[in-house]
């Protein structure tokens, strides 16, 4: 069946109709949108990511790196044919910046029923909960980003960074999205009292297809190079390699992907604070038709 391309609210929206095998709808821009449910469909499965949390660079611990968003699906949804539903697709928090203004958190992605909300993927480090029969959380953010959760398992965590070596990410679990690497500490030479910790790379997403492979971790800097972005799990886009010049932190990977700390330098010279890496947006995605459901049943038809 081929897929319809449609624009609603300024948003890329992809739709199949309802036939003898069932249908489907994707969203990953950020936004609110409105979907009518189609004639005969009285259940929907569905999966909700939220978005990844911006990192937030801070020189005093490097722990800065943002959560990764969670995610939770449902296979009964019960819908009326006709009836609107509200789907909400969760944004990625910005990074910090050079100037001093914090990460943000990422927002949760959702589908609600007038006021009720019948599934929501929290975002990372937002205050909301997920809704759902089934739920992962994204992974913490340390220097690296989170990833962002799976189908049956966490998000793999963010790097930490020990003394003056980066370290590797946490690989996903149950298809999540796997934490970014950090990047290396080193003395400036000549004056070995500054140092300068190099930039982290972002956790992976997930994808909204269905349960997939782990994201890998994300892997260490050595001395003068950046961490590298966690894996994408379950198809979901790789977080992005921290970025030496200007220093800045790895993006998180759509959907749900947490953001990586930048660079920053501390000695004689005042210390320097570089943007954090943004958190990946967040995304939504309804099925319907006989025997198709989460986690291992919902490939496109």
């Amino acid at each position: 069946m081929s897929p319809l391309l449609g624009t609603r609210a300024a948003a890329s929206v992809r739709g199949y109709g309802a036939g003898a095998f069932g249908g489907q709808v994707i969203w990953t821009t950020p936004g609110t949108f409105s979907w009518v449910v189609p004639s005969g469909i009285t259940t929907v499965a569905a999966v909700a990511v939220g978005a990844g949390e911006g990192a937030t660079t801070q020189s005093s611990s490097l722990t800065g790196g943002g959560d990764g968003g969670s995610l939770s699906y449902n296979n009964a949804i019960s819908v009326t044919p006709g009836e609107t539903l509200t789907v909400t697709v969760g944004t990625g928090g910005s990074g910090g910046t050079a100037s001093g203004t914090p990460g943000t958190s990422g927002t949760s992605s959702s589908i609600a029923r007038g006021a009720t909300i019948l599934l929501r993927g929290k975002g990372g480090g937002s205050a909301d909960s997920n809704v759902g029969s089934v739920s992962y959380t994204g992974g913490a953010g340390s220097a690296g980003g989170g990833g962002a959760g799976g189908y049956s398992g966490a998000g793999g965590a963010g790097a930490v960074t020990v003394g003056g070596a980066g370290t590797n990410g946490t690989a996903g679990t149950g298809g999540s999205g796997g934490g970014g690497g950090s990047g290396a500490a080193e003395p400036d030479s000549p004056n070995p009292g500054d140092v300068s910790w190099y930039a982290s790379g972002g956790g992976g997403g997930v994808g909204l297809r269905g349960t997939g492979a782990n994201g890998a971790a994300g892997t260490a800097g050595g001395i003068s190079l950046a961490g590298g972005g966690g894996g994408g799990g379950s198809s979901g886009a790789n977080g992005g390699a921290g970025v030496l010049s200007p220093g800045t932190g790895g993006a998180g990977g759509l959907c749900g992907g947490g953001g990586g700390i930048g660079l920053w330098y501390v000695g004689s010279l005042p210390t320097v604070e570089v943007d954090g890496g943004a958190g990946g947006n967040g995304g939504v995605r309804i099925i319907w038709g006989p025997g198709r459901s989460f986690p291992s049943n919902a490939n496109d038809i």
